[in-house]
């Protein structure tokens, strides 16, 4: 499955447009769409030309691949390195993705519990983009209440170049909601 569709995807992956998996109601449209890129996982394309609020897709509230990803960052956690590649590997070889094991692809990781900890935020990002499990993520890593955590982020996606330690990870509470409840405080530093 390829998740993001842009201009040279039909180029960049000749076989999945021999098998329509790219392929939108009509073709590119360089006036209006230029180099922008559209997120394509879980659309309707093949059915309509239009994603809307009644799409007849299923939203997946957790995937199995959620799962298997999860388990093996808890086998990780608690010194079981070795048998957690055998999760990651559930994912990977899958027939959708044609991927090899993580142990050929990456055998610098080998046991080290670190590295292979980084190596399973890698593969969480690249498995459930567009899924709405990022931000848990990123607090159960623990990027966010460190600026090391943050300095890192920033080293891969710019919309952390703006984050504010201690304020960002966090929204405030509406105001009327904090006047309307004398049990509630709002959220610090707003």
């Amino acid at each position: 499955m390829y998740n993001i569709f842009y201009k040279q995807a039909y180029r960049d992956f000749p076989q999945a447009a021999a098998n329509d998996t790219l392929v939108y109601a009509r073709p590119w449209n360089n006036q209006d769409w230029g180099n922008e890129t559209f997120i394509k996982k879980y659309s309707t394309y093949y059915y309509r030309d239009r994603e809307d609020y009644h799409a007849p897709n299923n939203f997946r509230f957790i995937r199995y691949a959620d799962v298997l990803l999860l388990y093996a960052e808890c086998l990780n956690e608690e010194g079981q390195t070795a048998e957690a590649y055998t999760y990651v590997n559930m994912v990977r070889e899958r027939p959708s993705t044609n991927l090899q094991k993580l142990e050929v692809v990456h055998p610098e990781i080998g046991t080290d519990k670190a590295l292979l900890k980084k190596r399973l935020q890698v593969e969480r990002s690249l498995e459930l983009c567009f899924e709405a499990v990022r931000w848990m993520d990123l607090k159960r890593w623990d990027l966010l209440t460190s600026q090391t955590g943050i300095d890192e982020l920033k080293t891969r996606d710019i919309d952390f170049n703006n984050f504010v330690l201690s304020r960002h990870h966090r929204l405030p509470i509406p105001q009327i909601e904090v006047d309307n409840n004398q049990n509630l405080s709002q959220n610090t530093p707003y």
